[in-house]
């Protein structure tokens, strides 16, 4: 209720108060509605602390880092998805960075790993950079993505996916 309050008062003070909620290690009950709500009021200065507490709330995080996320989010985000077990947060994070900074490195290891769904190819941008692996995921009879690729590979492949999508039109 306090978190609710201070993000209606949403004043300087307020803010400051949310903050101190994320720097103290023992704040457990109010950590995740301080994070969101930083998030929703875009306190970009308070993106370093939500990292630093990021594993004691990683679904409050990733929602407050999809509003005030920058350059260090990103990183941050693509290291600890770039590990051999991916946690389960792995869909999440991994359309929050390809919203923020699309890398078609980042989308070749999670095809790779199979640990692409539909949100993740939802979430490549508009000219995208991930061609090369949408079509891959397009051509594969029976695939589970196919038809999400396949949107994905129409919205984001440009003049490159003529090819592949082309080719498909005998295909059922």
């Amino acid at each position: 209720r306090k978190v609710a309050l201070l993000e209606a008062f949403g004043t300087r003070g307020a803010i400051t108060r949310l903050r101190e909620i994320l720097r103290r290690p023992r704040e457990r009950s109010g950590l995740p509605y301080a994070m969101e709500t930083l998030g929703r009021l875009g306190d970009v200065a308070a993106e370093e602390g939500i990292l630093e507490r990021f594993d004691d709330a990683p679904d409050a995080a990733l929602t407050a880092l999809g509003y005030l996320g920058g350059p260090r989010t990103v990183a941050f985000l693509s290291a600890r998805l770039d590990t051999a077990d991916p946690p389960a947060w792995t869909a999440a994070a991994a359309v929050q960075v390809f919203q923020l900074a699309p890398s078609a490195t980042l989308f070749e290891t999670l095809a790779t790993r199979g640990a692409l769904d539909r949100s993740m190819l939802d979430a490549i941008p508009a000219q995208g950079a991930c061609t090369d692996a949408l079509s891959r995921l397009a051509t594969a009879p029976g695939h589970a993505l196919r038809a999400p690729a396949i949107r994905a590979l129409g919205r984001t492949g440009g003049p490159m996916a003529m090819s592949v999508l082309g080719g498909m039109l005998d295909d059922p």
